[in-house]
Protein backbone atom coordinates (compact mmCIF):
# COMPACT_ATOMS: atom_id res chain seq x y z
CA UNK A 1 0.00 0.00 0.00
CA UNK A 2 1.35 3.60 -0.94
CA UNK A 3 0.14 6.65 0.89
CA UNK A 4 1.23 10.20 -0.73
CA UNK A 5 3.94 11.39 0.99
CA UNK A 6 4.28 8.83 3.42
CA UNK A 7 6.79 5.80 3.60
CA UNK A 8 7.71 2.81 4.90
CA UNK A 9 3.86 2.67 5.98
CA UNK A 10 2.88 -0.56 7.44
CA UNK A 11 0.15 -1.45 10.15
CA UNK A 12 0.66 -2.60 13.54
CA UNK A 13 -2.53 -4.47 14.16
CA UNK A 14 -1.47 -6.95 16.70
CA UNK A 15 0.24 -5.35 20.08
CA UNK A 16 4.57 -5.07 19.58
CA UNK A 17 5.11 -6.89 22.75
CA UNK A 18 7.67 -9.44 23.99
CA UNK A 19 6.20 -12.79 24.24
CA UNK A 20 2.62 -11.64 22.92
CA UNK A 21 0.99 -14.86 20.47
CA UNK A 22 1.34 -14.07 16.90
CA UNK A 23 -2.05 -14.10 15.49
CA UNK A 24 -2.54 -15.16 11.75
CA UNK A 25 -5.59 -15.50 9.68
CA UNK A 26 -4.20 -19.08 7.89
CA UNK A 27 -3.13 -21.08 10.64
CA UNK A 28 -1.54 -23.56 8.37
CA UNK A 29 1.85 -23.73 6.46
CA UNK A 30 1.56 -24.59 2.50
CA UNK A 31 4.19 -25.15 0.73
CA UNK A 32 5.29 -27.97 -2.18
CA UNK A 33 7.29 -30.51 -1.07
CA UNK A 34 10.60 -31.75 -2.93
CA UNK A 35 8.84 -33.95 -4.85
CA UNK A 36 6.58 -31.68 -6.09
CA UNK A 37 3.46 -32.54 -3.97
CA UNK A 38 1.32 -29.92 -1.84
CA UNK A 39 1.50 -30.07 1.16
CA UNK A 40 -0.82 -28.49 3.99
CA UNK A 41 0.70 -29.03 7.91
CA UNK A 42 -0.53 -26.81 11.04
CA UNK A 43 1.79 -24.09 12.00
CA UNK A 44 3.57 -24.02 15.43
CA UNK A 45 2.79 -20.88 17.59
CA UNK A 46 5.15 -18.46 17.36
CA UNK A 47 5.48 -15.40 19.59
CA UNK A 48 6.86 -11.89 19.29
CA UNK A 49 10.05 -10.79 20.52
CA UNK A 50 10.66 -6.87 20.78
CA UNK A 51 14.17 -6.24 18.93
CA UNK A 52 15.50 -4.65 22.36
CA UNK A 53 15.28 -7.92 23.45
CA UNK A 54 16.87 -9.93 20.76
CA UNK A 55 20.02 -7.43 20.72
CA UNK A 56 20.15 -7.31 24.22
CA UNK A 57 20.32 -11.14 25.25
CA UNK A 58 23.15 -11.68 22.40
CA UNK A 59 24.48 -8.82 24.65
CA UNK A 60 24.58 -10.30 27.85
CA UNK A 61 26.06 -13.46 26.42
CA UNK A 62 29.02 -11.83 25.11
CA UNK A 63 28.11 -11.61 21.70
CA UNK A 64 29.71 -8.66 20.14
CA UNK A 65 27.45 -7.00 17.00
CA UNK A 66 29.75 -5.48 14.70
CA UNK A 67 27.26 -4.17 12.38
CA UNK A 68 23.77 -3.83 12.07
CA UNK A 69 21.76 -3.31 8.77
CA UNK A 70 18.43 -4.33 7.15
CA UNK A 71 17.95 -5.58 3.35
CA UNK A 72 15.48 -2.50 1.99
CA UNK A 73 13.34 -2.07 -0.90
CA UNK A 74 11.85 1.34 -1.44
CA UNK A 75 9.48 0.41 -4.00
CA UNK A 76 6.27 0.71 -2.32
CA UNK A 77 4.29 -0.76 -5.54
CA UNK A 78 5.91 -3.90 -5.80
CA UNK A 79 3.77 -6.77 -6.79
CA UNK A 80 2.23 -8.29 -3.31
CA UNK A 81 3.75 -11.99 -2.73
CA UNK A 82 7.14 -10.67 -3.67
CA UNK A 83 10.34 -10.37 -1.80
CA UNK A 84 10.54 -6.96 -2.97
CA UNK A 85 6.88 -6.15 -1.19
CA UNK A 86 8.47 -7.97 1.71
CA UNK A 87 11.03 -6.09 2.13
CA UNK A 88 9.52 -2.89 0.97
Amino acid sequence: MSVKGVRNLFYIWQPYKDGCKIKTNDPTWNFTSNDGKKVKIKSPQEFKHTLSIILNGLIIRDFNIIKFDEYRNDDLDSKPGTWEHYVS
